[in-house]
């Protein structure tokens, strides 16, 4: 006759075997998240696969748009939201991980506007002093009014520029003021039209053709 002992036994290892199972699957399963977090610590290691902007809270979410500038409440939420669901919204996580997703397109933009920038200055240094000249003898308000622009965020602007020296002599705030260009809405210049006097490969932005420097749009 079979003991109790017997019985009992084998249920014993049975259920030991199983809990080291579990235990096994759990210390795994531990290991994988710390991996995560460990690849995950700051919104430099975003790398929208195994670290999203929706792993942060929400100050790492609003310090993405400022170090670019850009602030979530005053900029971003305007622009994705209707003013009326503004007024009746309370923001929530959700919503500061579209305007850090939004915030990140536009750096990624800017570092490709940056990249054909340097690509043409290298190609012909003097084109957008040229393009700016082009814009003045259309309209010199314009152009003043950039330039303001740029001196008020930086007023130490023109310290370098030597006695009898314009702005048009420094290729640095020629430079500026050709960025500043870009993000205008003016029948003055297009960037759209601009580029397409170029052509760039899809992978670097590196600029096969740089025959014409006709930035103007035509009347």
């Amino acid at each position: 006759m079979r003991s109790i002992g017997s019985i009992v036994a084998p249920k014993f290892l049975i259920a030991l075997c199983f809990f080291q199972f579990l235990s096994a699957q759990d210390s795994s399963n531990s290991e994988v998240e710390d991996n995560k977090a460990s690849s995950c610590e700051s919104v430099a290691d975003i790398d929208f696969e195994t670290c999203k902007p929706e792993h942060f809270d929400i100050p790492a979410l609003k310090s993405i748009c400022e170090d670019i500038g850009i602030n979530v409440e005053n900029d971003v939420f305007p622009f994705l939201f209707l003013e009326e669901e503004q007024e009746k919204k309370e923001f929530v996580h959700a919503d500061y991980v579209s305007a850090a997703y939004e915030c990140i397109t536009v750096a990624e933009d800017t570092n490709m506007e940056n990249s054909i920038i340097e690509e043409i200055f290298e190609e012909d240094p003097g084109m957008f002093k040229e393009i700016v000249m082009e814009i003045m003898k259309e309209n010199t308000d314009f152009i003043e009014t950039l330039l303001k622009r740029l001196e008020e965020d930086n007023p130490n602007l023109k310290d370098d520029l030597l006695d009898g020296q314009t702005f048009l002599d420094s290729q640095d705030i020629v430079m500026e003021l050709f960025r500043e260009l870009i993000h205008e809405d003016s029948d003055l210049f297009s960037w759209d039209k601009f580029l397409e006097e170029y052509e760039f490969l899809e992978d670097d932005a590196t600029i096969i053709n740089s025959d014409s420097i006709d930035a103007v749009n035509d009347e």
